[in-house]
């Protein structure tokens, strides 16, 4: 395979002219007018789009704005505080979710955006939040950051790129994504590779039936050209000194699909897969039911006292790495709220140092550190360095991931299920271990070990390796692994990063180090051993051997042993549950032209999250969430297809190879 190297976004390059208003030197064009540049946003996308009248008049739960460009941001702070604004006004109405969905080819940076951000005090109080979460690492695709408000949630979807080849692979469904079109960006004069058919047909591609429009340029060729992808145009006064405007909309070509999102979905499993997928099916107003079969929550592999968070990095993989990042600049959203909802949660963003501790390891530390990461999400270190980084002695060479840390993750897992139950939609049941299930038409009935059933419209099966009692053929590989806790000593008391070697070390909690983990496939016991304690301790001893460590006691260490439930591609299994009985039934794979693989209705898997699920487990949660409640999915098609459960046996059929 040629490697790829992923490209460096480029941040805009920004001037201020007399007025204090920011240019954009790449298109040398304002970001916004000299006059009043919010009263034109106010005037030209949310007036010319009807809103906030149409929010008033929906039914529908939450609503979709698509913009073209973000810019400094403008136009999503003025949409918040329209929605705010409407809220307050009708507290009790259906519609409490804004998806603002923009696109971003040169995204300024945070010091820019807050200097913009002083043009317009009135919107101080939405821009602080969104200079707060304004993402430190910019890569491309997309990047979800969440505004949960009092009665109502903004969600900000910014996808880092060029437009022309980011909308293409916007996932939607078969009802469209967007009700209403912010056409912005740079004057057509100024930006003529962005005002193209591709953009206007790509537009028309993801737009609800009935979804409006509005641009501030009047151009003829715009005009013709959004007519040409199927949208109504016409025009309308321009603001301020400006003749005309274009407003347009979508003429819906067929009935509208029935509302088809879940209402109610059984999840089985409360690690932190079904703790993270129930906390974002609750915040979307879906009622749960999550079946444990033990006595409390996160007793297998999401038991652990401190885990380990950082991206996995395949510069051979950029797709692979793509989601890995995502997920990993995702999840720190989450760990935030959780530590607002909890503030005790054991938690620590002290950084990750992976070592070189062999060649093999030294080799593939060489690739990332060649690869053009952004230097915010991990940069290479000397053995100096890393000493120095780790307040320990180390003495290797490798990789600092400045944004990594730790989390207690039994903590962690308890405090997403309890935000989940504050919304009044969480329904938990333990003791309760799933022995089958049945799917039907509009229902999946399920039963249980001690005889009883239940019965809900979806099912997620979030429960890992024991997924394999009711098929074995899902590509799952259980993994056993024990992670030992080593008392604290005075040295090793100072290290104040996670190190990462052929098995890791974690910094202090109560005196006590986490030390991990063993890797065996296939061993399904969960009993503590002796001689796994004594393999952690010499893993450490062999990769760093050092002083300090070489004198660690392992005779009163405990620990804890659970399994993992991996997947060969490093990546987790989410989306519809196939159908392996007609997989594999005599005949399927020669009898194949092509088709869908079947799926069992109404059930759906999330596992296989392996040993990053502490890192990956909110943006998995997240995907299907979003998907279950036909909600935009801030991820593209590819990485979608890249996650489902069935791509495994597909890439096999369309090999003609036999099935494992």
């Amino acid at each position: 395979m040629t490697e790829k190297r992923p490209s460096p976004t480029q941040h805009a390059q920004i001037s201020w002219n007399q007025q204090g208003t920011p240019v954009a030197e790449q298109f040398d064009d304002v970001y916004f007018s000299n006059v009043n540049g919010l009263e034109e946003t106010r005037y030209v996308f949310l007036k010319q789009n009807n809103l906030p009248q149409r929010w008033l008049d929906s039914s529908a739960q939450h609503h979709v704005i698509g913009e073209s460009g973000f810019g400094t941001g403008l136009n999503f702070l003025a949409s918040w505080q329209a929605f705010e604004q409407f809220r307050t006004q009708q507290p009790s109405h259906c519609l409490n979710h804004l998806y603002f969905v923009s696109f971003e080819k040169y995204p300024l940076t945070t010091s820019d955006l807050v200097k913009a951000h002083q043009a317009w005090p009135e919107l101080a109080q939405f821009a602080q939040r969104l200079q707060q979460r304004y993402p430190t690492v910019m890569t491309e695709g997309c990047q979800r950051l969440h505004f949960q408000c009092d009665g109502y949630c903004v969600t900000l979807d910014l996808w880092i790129g060029d437009i022309l080849e980011q909308l293409p692979s916007v996932y939607t469904g078969s009802a469209g994504t967007v009700d209403s079109w912010f056409l912005d960006g740079f004057a057509p004069s100024k930006n003529p590779d962005m005002w193209s058919q591709a953009l206007f047909d790509g537009m028309a591609r993801i737009s609800k039936p009935d979804a409006t429009l509005a641009t501030f340029t009047a151009a003829g060729f715009v005009r013709r050209s959004l007519i040409e992808a199927g949208f109504a145009m016409s025009k309308a006064n321009g603001f301020g000194t400006k003749r005309d405007m274009l407003v347009g909309h979508f003429p819906a070509q067929t009935a509208q699909d029935p509302d088809t999102s879940a209402q109610n979905v059984a999840i089985i499993g409360a690690g932190i897969a079904g703790a993270a997928l129930a906390y974002s099916l609750c915040s979307r107003g879906v009622t749960v039911d999550l079946y444990e079969r033990e006595s409390q929550a996160a007793t297998a592999a999401s038991g652990n006292r401190q885990g380990a968070i950082y991206p996995l990095l395949t510069p051979t993989k950029p797709e692979q790495t793509q989601f890995h990042v995502q997920a990993f600049l995702y999840q720190q959203q989450t760990i935030d709220m959780a530590r607002e909802h909890n503030p005790q949660l054991g938690y620590e963003q002290c950084g990750v140092l992976q070592l070189a501790h062999s060649d093999k390891s030294l080799t593939a530390i060489d690739k990332i550190a060649h690869a053009r990461y952004p230097q915010a999400l991990v940069e290479h270190v000397g053995e100096d360095d890393a000493n120095r980084l780790a307040e320990l002695t180390v003495d290797a060479q490798g990789l600092h991931y400045p944004l990594g840390a730790w989390v207690n993750a039994p903590g962690y897992v308890n405090t997403l299920l309890d935000k989940a139950a504050q919304t009044g939609k969480l329904n938990l049941h333990f003791g309760k271990e799933l022995s089958g299930f049945i799917p039907e038409a509009d229902r999946v009935t399920l039963s249980f070990t001690d005889g009883s059933q239940a019965s809900h419209p979806r099912l997620v099966c979030c429960h890992a390796e024991q997924a394999l009692q009711h098929d074995p053929q899902l590509p799952i590989t259980p993994v056993r692994g024990q992670v030992s806790h080593i008392q604290s000593s005075p040295q090793l008391s100072a290290l104040s990063k996670v190190l990462c070697f052929s098995g890791y070390l974690t910094p202090g909690l109560e005196q006590q180090h986490c030390l991990g983990a063993s890797f065996i496939r296939f061993d399904l016991s969960r009993e503590l051993r002796d001689e796994e304690t004594r393999e952690n301790l010499e893993k450490l001893q062999t990769s760093l051997p050092r002083p300090w460590n070489q004198a660690l006691n392992v005779a009163d260490s405990q620990g804890r042993a659970a399994i993992r439930a991996t997947v060969r591609d490093h990546l987790p299994l989410i989306g519809r549950y196939p159908d392996l009985k007609a997989i594999y039934r005599d005949g399927y794979a020669e009898a194949w032209q092509g088709e869908p693989l079947p799926v069992l209705e109404n059930c759906y898997l999330l596992t296989g999250l392996g040993a990053r699920g502490l890192s990956i487990a909110p943006l998995a949660a997240e995907l299907l969430a979003s998907e279950l409640t036909a909600q935009p999915l801030p991820a593209s098609k590819d990485m979608k297809s890249l996650l489902e459960p069935q791509r495994f046996y597909l890439r096999r059929l369309q090999k003609g190879r036999p099935l494992p």
